[in-house]
C-alpha cells in the first residue's frame, strides 16, 4: 500500500490516533476529512488478521514436520 502511495507523492502518517497523507509539498490531509478512515481501518483488520493466519499456518505446519520426523 505504500508504494503505491510512494507513486502518487503522498506518505501515511499518524498523529495520536489521526492518521492521514503527506503530500510531497508538506500538506496534511486526514483520511477522516477524506472520508477514507473506516475503509483505512477495514483495511488494516483484514491485513491483521492475515497475518494472524499465517503465523498460525506457520506453527502448525512446522508441528506436523516435526511430528512426521519422529514416526520415521
Amino acid at each position: 500500500m505504500n508504494t503505491s502511495l510512494a507513486k502518487l507523492g503522498l506518505t501515511l502518517y499518524q498523529r495520536g490516533r489521526s492518521v492521514g497523507v503527506q503530500t510531497t509539498g508538506g500538506r496534511r490531509y486526514r483520511l477522516s476529512t477524506l472520508g477514507l478512515a473506516e475503509d483505512y481501518t477495514e483495511a488494516v483488520t483484514r491485513f491483521e488478521l492475515y497475518e494472524s493466519r499465517m503465523t498460525e499456518l506457520d506453527k502448525s505446519q512446522s508441528q506436523r514436520s516435526k511430528e512426521l520426523e519422529q514416526e520415521r
